[in-house]
């Protein structure tokens, strides 16, 4: 991200470069989801503050990286996306337990590579998202604190 930044002189903002206060303020997420959510090993959400987002593109480009476009963030990434982590994770349980029926829920386009691999995709329009998110982030947080539900 700083070399992206360094080259086009832009402002861009990357989950690794808040606060646990910043990212949780920013997503929306708990302080425990939001720590979890800097623990990406595959990918960098980021917003583009100040700057010529083509020319910030290039630059990705010219790294040899990929930026997909999230439902509410960029996404710097390198020769990886959901589909692919879908197709490794259903080639698991398949060795697992045999036959596997898929399903997938996405809002976005970088979603769109796991939802074309799975049996049942579902893409959620843009104002189902919010009150799909606030629901769906207390669940979660309730299993992220081991809380069963």
């Amino acid at each position: 991200m700083a070399t992206i930044r360094d080259r086009t002189s832009a402002k861009i903002v990357g989950f690794g470069d808040m606060s646990l206060h910043e990212l949780a303020k920013d997503t929306g997420l708990s302080l425990n989801l939001a720590q979890l959510a800097q623990k990406r090993e595959h990918d960098e959400p980021f917003r583009i503050k100040e700057g010529n987002r083509q020319s910030i593109l290039k630059a990705i480009k010219g790294e040899g990286l990929r930026c997909i476009e999230g439902g509410r963030y960029l996404h710097l990434t390198g020769d990886t996306d959901k589909g692919k982590a879908t197709e490794v994770l259903k080639s698991l349980y398949t060795q697992m337990f045999g036959e596997i029926k898929t399903l997938a829920v996405g809002n976005g386009p970088n979603d769109l590579p796991m939802l074309r691999v799975v049996d049942k995709p579902f893409f959620i329009k843009k104002a189902c998202v919010n009150s799909m998110f606030n629901a769906w982030t207390g669940i979660i947080q309730n299993v992220a604190e081991g809380i069963i539900i």
